[in-house]
C-alpha cells in the first residue's frame, strides 16, 4: 500500500479511528467553548453577550404561520421570554399578532381618553399588540429582553405601554435607547442565522477548524512524501546534525521546483510548526511504520496460517537486537522484518519477547504453525529451546531450521579440516589487503569481502579468488621489493605453499556446486522439495567423487602443478618424522597420494557426512509442504 494515500482516506468525522498523532496536532482545542444561545439572563446591556451553543444549528424548518392569534399574542410570555424556544422567537419576530384594519382599539382603551393608532404599526415595525394586555410591546426587547438598571419603567419591554397621548415620543425614546439597540442587533443575527443566511459562532468555528485540519494535511503530504522516497530508495535522512541530510535537501529541491505550499510554509510558519525537525522526522517514520505494520497484519489475520522468522543481530552501538519475520501463504508471500532491543540472552526472555512482540502486533497466534530460527542450542533446543517453548504454548506449531542457514553450516562445518581452515583464512587476509587501499585495490579486480551473514557472497569470492589468483599473486610477489609492504611478503609466502594451492583449488570446484543452491533458498519464490532432491543429487555426486578419488582429484592435482609451475613452487611430499604425532604422517609413494589422502579424502567425507545430518530424510517431509 502506498502510504501516501493514507491522509486522504481520513475523514472529518470524530466517529472514524483516531487520526496520527502529528495530525491531532492541529486540531483547535475548541472544547468548552460553548455555551446557550443568546442568554438574555446574563451580561450588561450595553455589551450584551451573543452566546451559542452546538445545537443552535436547529434543524426544524421556518414555521409556518398556522399558530392561532392568540398563541402569537406577546403579551402572553411578556413574564417568561427566557422560556421561549427558538421556533416561537421566530414566530414572534417574523410573523406576531397583528390585529385587523377594522380592529375597534377604542373598546380596547378602558382607562385611557386615547387609544392606539393601526397606522403606527407600520410607522414602527419593531411594535406590536398585544390583544391579551390591551398594549403595545416592542417584539425585540421582549423575545431578547435586555436587564434594565434600576429605575427604569421598562415600558414595550417588561409591561404593556398605554399612554397613546405620548406614542410618538415616548416611541422614539425607546429606539434610542442602548438597550433597544442591542436587543435589535441580537434579533437581526438571530434571524439571519435561522434562515441559513449566516452561520453560527459554531459552525463558523468548525469550518476553521476544519479548514486549518486540510491545510496542514496537504503541508504534510510532500513532507511524509519526502521521507517515503529516502526509505524506498535506502537513503540515510539526515546525517551528524539534523541541520542537513537528504530529507531536508529534498524538501528544499520540491521548493525550488515550484512547490507553493512548501515554499509558503518554509516562509511563514513558526520555527517550532515546521515538522522537519528530527523528533517530527523520527515521528513520521513511526507513523509509517505504525501503518504498514498494520496492514500486513490484517492480511496475514486474513490468510490460513503464518510461520514465524527470527534471528538476532548486534546494532552498531552493540545493543543485542531481535529480527522478527512473518511468512504467510498468500496469492504473494510477504516477509516484514521488527526490531526489538532483546536485554537477556536466554532462550525464555528470547520466546516471551517474541510472543509478546506479535501480540502486541495483533497477529492471531492461534494461525501460528511454523517457527524458523537458526541451529543454536538457544534457539533450537529440543528440551529448553526458544522453539520448544514456543510449542508447548502452541502444540500445533513446527519448527523448521532455516535451509539457507543448515547449507552455511555445511561448509563452516569443514573448518575441522585445519588445512581448509588456514587456506581460508589466508584467502581473507589477501582480499582485505588489496581491498583496505584504493592504490592497491586497483591492481587487482574487484573482489568482494567474505560475509558471514550473506553466504552466497563468500562463494562467490572463493570462486572469483580462485579465477584471478595468478594475477594476484604476481601483484603479492611485485609488492615484496617494496618496503612500505611488508604484509605483502607475508601473504605471497603463505600463498606459495603447496597444501595452499591444492586447497584453493578443492574448495573452489565444491563451493561453485553448492553457490546455485544457496542463491535459490534466498529467492522469494522457492520449491524447497526441488532443492531437496537437488542436494540429493549433489551428495551422489560428492560420493561417486569420493569412491572415483584417484580420478577426480588427479584432475585438481594437475591444475594445482600448472599454476605452481608459473611461479616455481615444487610440490612434493612433506618431510616424513618417525617421532612426529602433531602432523599426518603418511607414507605414500608420490606427492599426489599424499595430498589425496591428507586432504581430499577429509573434505570429501567433511561435506558428505554434514550434508546427510543437515539435509536428512526428516526434511523432506517438511519441505513437500511447500508444494
Amino acid at each position: 500500500m502506498d502510504i501516501r494515500k493514507y491522509l486522504s482516506k481520513i475523514t472529518e468525522s470524530s466517529s472514524n479511528s483516531e487520526m496520527d498523532p502529528i495530525i491531532k496536532k492541529l486540531k483547535l482545542d475548541h472544547t468548552n467553548k460553548t455555551e446557550p444561545i443568546f442568554s438574555s439572563s446574563a451580561g450588561n446591556p450595553t455589551n450584551p453577550r451573543i452566546e451559542l451553543k452546538l445545537d443552535d444549528v436547529t434543524s426544524e424548518p421556518i414555521p409556518s404561520c398556522s399558530t392561532t392569534d392568540n398563541d402569537l399574542d406577546l403579551g402572553q410570555y411578556i413574564m417568561s421570554s427566557a422560556n421561549i424556544s427558538d421556533g416561537m422567537r421566530y414566530k414572534f419576530l417574523e410573523h406576531p399578532f397583528k390585529p385587523g384594519s377594522d380592529y375597534n382599539f377604542k373598546n380596547d382603551a378602558v382607562m385611557e381618553t386615547r387609544y392606539f393608532k393601526y397606522d403606527w404599526l407600520a410607522e414602527y415595525n419593531w411594535l406590536v399588540y398585544s390583544k391579551k394586555l390591551k398594549g403595545v410591546l416592542c417584539k425585540n426587547c421582549v423575545v431578547f429582553r435586555p436587564v434594565l438598571r434600576r429605575g427604569v419603567m421598562g415600558s414595550f419591554i417588561i409591561k404593556e405601554f398605554t399612554k397613546y397621548k405620548d406614542c410618538h415620543a415616548q416611541a422614539k425614546a425607546h429606539m434610542g435607547s442602548e438597550w433597544h439597540r442591542d436587543s435589535s442587533i441580537r434579533a437581526k443575527e438571530f434571524l439571519d442565522r435561522y434562515s441559513g443566511k449566516t452561520k453560527s459562532v459554531c459552525e463558523i468555528i468548525d469550518s476553521h477548524m476544519s479548514s486549518t485540519i486540510e491545510n496542514n494535511r496537504k503541508l504534510l503530504k510532500p513532507i511524509i512524501s519526502s521521507m517515503i522516497f529516502c526509505a524506498t530508495h535506502d537513503m540515510v535522512v539526515r546525517g551528524k546534525h539534523s541541520e542537513g541530510g537528504n530529507f531536508k535537501d529534498l524538501l528544499k529541491f520540491r521548493v525550488e521546483s515550484g512547490d507553493l505550499g512548501l515554499s509558503e510554509h518554509s516562509l511563514t510558519c513558526k520555527k517550532n510548526a515546521k515538522y522537519t525537525s528530527h523528533q517530527a522526522q523520527n515521528e513520521l517514520i513511526e507513523i509509517c511504520g505504525n501503518i504498514v505494520r498494520k496492514n500486513i497484519v490484517e492480511v496475514v489475520n486474513r490468510s490460513e496460517g503464518f510461520s514465524l522468522l527470527a534471528d538476532e543481530s548486534a546494532d552498531i552501538s552493540g545493543k543485542e537486537q531481535l529480527s522478527v519475520g512473518v511468512k504467510f501463504v498468500d496469492a504473494l508471500n510477504n516477509i516484514k522484518d521488527e526490531f526489538t532491543e532483546l536485554l537477556r540472552m536466554d532462550a525464555k526472555t528470547i520466546a516471551e519477547t517474541i510472543l509478546s512482540t506479535v501480540d502486541d502486533y495483533g497477529l492471531n497466534l492461534h494461525k501460528l504453525m511454523g517457527l524458523g530460527f537458526d541451529g543454536c542450542l538457544t534457539m533450537a533446543g529440543k528440551e529448553n529451546g526458544v522453539q520448544k517453548l514456543i510449542r508447548d504454548r502452541y502444540s500445533k506449531v513446527t519448527f523448521f531450521h532455516c535451509s539457507s542457514h543448515r547449507l552455511n553450516l555445511v561448509i563452516n562445518d569443514l573448518n575441522s579440516v585445519s588445512e581448509i581452515r588456514n587456506c581460508v583464512g589466508v584467502i581473507k587476509e589477501i582480499i582485505n589487503f588489496f581491498r583496505d587501499s584504493p592504490r592497491r585495490r586497483s591492481l587487482v579486480p574487484n573482489i568482494p569481502l567474505f560475509s558471514e551473514t550473506r553466504w552466497t557472497a563468500k562463494y562467490e569470492s572463493i570462486r572469483l579468488f580462485f579465477g584471478h589468483f595468478v594475477g594476484i599473486k604476481s601483484v603479492l610477489d611485485d609488492l615484496t621489493t617494496n618496503r612500505d609492504f611488508n604484509q605483502a611478503e607475508q601473504l605471497s609466502c603463505s600463498s606459495s605453499t603447496p597444501k595452499f594451492i591444492i586447497c584453493l583449488n578443492l574448495i573452489s570446484k565444491y563451493s561453485a556446486q553448492l553457490e546455485p543452491v544457496t542463491k535459490i533458498l534466498q529467492g522469494k519464490s522457492v520449491n524447497l522439495l526441488d532443492v531437496q532432491k537437488h542436494l540429493e543429487n549433489l551428495l551422489q555426486i560428492f560420493e561417486n567423487n569420493r569412491k572415483d578419488g584417484n580420478e577426480c582429484f588427479g584432475s585438481i592435482f594437475t591444475k594445482s602443478m600448472e599454476i605452481a609451475n608459473e611461479f616455481g613452487i615444487e610440490i612434493q611430499q612433506p618431510r616424513i618424522a618417525k617421532r612426529q604425532i602433531n602432523r599426518t604422517n603418511i607414507e605414500t609413494a608420490s606427492a599426489e597420494d599424499y595430498f589425496r589422502i591428507s586432504l581430499f579424502i577429509p573434505y570429501m567425507d567433511s561435506l558428505i557426512s554434514s550434508l546427510k545430518i543437515r539435509f536428512s530424510e526428516d526434511t523432506r517431509t517438511a519441505f513437500s509442504i511447500s508444494c
